[in-house]
């Protein structure tokens, strides 16, 4: 499948809940194994995953990065429950939100093996590991997205707005009002060094913690957790991290809420 590949590659998952971690569990067991391809989890319950343990696999779980980020705790967290209706209702009833932005710390993962295209993987999102090769990793600080692109719209203003307010304050900079947002189902980044990749994780640590201690997350939530395609669009222009051009998709993405999110969907809470 990959042919003329010599740098290291990552793929990385991050799941929490029953269902969510049955298709990482999956998609690990039937891994592609190479050489240059580590796999990173990042969980709410390691041992889960213990069948399928091997070098080429690094698991964590999200609270082994609370000693030298304590500031996350009280925000980013897993709800943990094996009880799919439990979970659901966490989110319908409690009020939870799922931290999709704690995927960052698979940066953090990559940079301890010297690695610096990561790809962040949802787990209904397949990447086109034959696409891949050094031809490709060679145009760098480069994102390949999943399922699409496109300029921020007049409707986005306002939640731009919410985004400026806090990098003026913390960057001491002005946001480009016209900027390309890119859709977070998967994405793939290339990054020059290590040293660009951690001011990406440092930029995207540094804006997530202050709109969660400012809350203005509140604006940004979804269904099951806060969107940040936004937050990081505003990231990419600031580090001049942009798309291929002519644009290449990397990855096959096959939403199926009903067998993953079922809380979700339907008529309303659980009627499917």
């Amino acid at each position: 499948m990959i042919t003329n590949l010599s740098e290291k590659i990552a793929l990385c998952y991050t799941v929490a809940g029953p269902t969510y971690k049955k298709n990482a569990f999956n998609l690990l067991k039937n891994r592609y194994v190479h050489e240059n391809i580590q796999y990173f989890v990042i969980t709410d319950d390691k041992e889960y995953f213990s069948e399928v343990f091997s070098d080429d696999i690094i698991i964590k779980e999200l609270h082994d990065f609370y000693e030298e980020y304590p500031e996350i705790e009280p925000y980013e967290y897993f709800y943990k429950t094996n009880d799919l209706e439990e979970y659901g209702n966490a989110f319908l009833q409690k009020d939870y939100s799922f931290p999709f932005s704690a995927m960052r710390f698979h940066l953090k993962l990559a940079q301890q093996h010297n690695i610096t295209n990561v790809g962040l993987l949802a787990t209904d999102s397949t990447i086109r590991l034959d696409l891949i090769n050094d031809v490709l990793l060679s145009n760098k600080n480069i994102l390949y997205n999943a399922v699409s692109l496109w300029p921020n719209y007049e409707h986005d203003f306002i939640k731009i707005q919410y985004i400026e307010e806090i990098v003026e304050r913390i960057w001491n900079t002005k946001l480009n009002k016209s900027i390309m947002v890119y859709d977070e189902a998967a994405r793939f980044y290339v990054f020059s060094d290590v040293e660009f990749m951690n001011k990406f994780f440092s930029m995207w640590h540094e804006l997530i913690v202050e709109m969660y201690k400012t809350t203005t997350i509140k604006h940004f939530r979804g269904t099951f957790m806060h969107n940040e395609e936004l937050m990081l669009a505003v990231i990419y222009d600031l580090l001049k991290i942009t798309h291929p051009d002519p644009y290449i998709g990397l990855f096959h993405v096959d939403h199926d809420l009903e067998q993953e999110r079922p809380w979700t969907v339907g008529a309303g809470p659980w009627r499917v």
